[in-house]
């Protein structure tokens, strides 16, 4: 008993120091966003403010121009996310449930697609989306953004769906059912845990690039949030204060998805380990 108490307690501590390590970095941004600029650059550094300036986080706002750079965000990442589920969502149950000629090619070559890094492919985009008239747009970001976000999310749903009982299918089959119904009328509902961690996923990952964003968007209109808070960056050094603060302030639209929808990722990300 106690040998077991006593490991009880190791593990205990070393999760709280895991979750100490982890916190951290929250801890630094929150402190750097309520320091003067003066401060953040005192040497040693200061573990505790000499002053709250909590008037950082409502200069931000005077100094660019964030609410238009947030509308923004919540476009491309928002239709970026439905269209990777769109479409990933059919063509995952196709790979899954038929067996026609070239599936494997098919296969193959979307599992290479997560090899591509978009800096690589950075050149080819930009002529495509110069050429189709799209520059300053956000199509510009939306297509790209669901792109690089489809092999990973293809994969996924084909894993749900072959986790899914083929004998549901053919049930439904007999009833007349048309493989349209049958995916969108009974397979979705099932493997809605799968879908929402594909949302999430796609809509994070355009949430924060950067890339992209910094070379297709110039209007100031149009400019993402990644993109403005680069502004902070002067010939003078970084204004760390504003930084962090426009941080805390741009984790706030993704902290509220998370929190809407935790119940259904953790059933995805649980049962997609299980699946992989």
């Amino acid at each position: 008993m106690r040998k077991g108490i006593l490991k009880r307690v190791f593990f205990t501590n070393v999760l709280f120091a895991i979750v100490g390590l982890l916190s951290f970095p929250i801890y630094i941004t929150l402190l750097t966003s309520v320091k003067s600029g003066a401060e953040v650059y005192t040497m040693p550094a200061t573990w505790v403010p000499q002053e709250l300036l909590f008037s950082n986080y409502f200069e931000i706002f005077q100094i660019l121009n964030l609410f238009s750079a947030l509308k923004s965000s919540l476009i491309v990442a928002t239709s970026s996310a439905i269209l990777t589920v769109l479409i990933s969502l059919p063509a995952g149950y196709a790979l899954a449930r038929f067996d026609f000629k070239g599936r494997q090619i098919i296969l193959y070559t979307i599992l290479g697609g997560l090899m591509f890094s978009p800096v690589v492919v950075l050149i080819s985009i930009y002529q495509v989306i110069f050429k189709l008239g799209l520059m300053n747009t956000y199509f510009a970001l939306i297509i790209p953004h669901t792109a690089f976000a489809l092999p990973f999310s293809i994969w996924l749903i084909l894993a749900f769906v072959n986790a899914t009982p083929i004998e549901i299918d053919e049930s439904a089959n007999l009833d007349g059912a048309s493989s349209t119904r049958v995916l969108f009328k009974i397979i979705t509902p099932i493997i809605m845990p799968g879908i929402v961690t594909i949302f999430v996923y796609a809509y994070i990952q355009s949430w924060n690039e950067f890339l992209f964003a910094n070379t297709f968007i110039s209007s100031d209109n149009l400019k993402t949030l990644p993109v403005r808070l680069y502004e902070f960056v002067g010939y003078r050094g970084i204004e760390w204060q504003y930084m962090t603060a426009s941080i805390v302030f741009a984790t706030i639209p993704t902290l509220l998805l998370f929190l809407a929808v935790q119940k259904w990722l953790i059933k995805g990300l649980v049962s997609g380990a299980v699946r992989g």
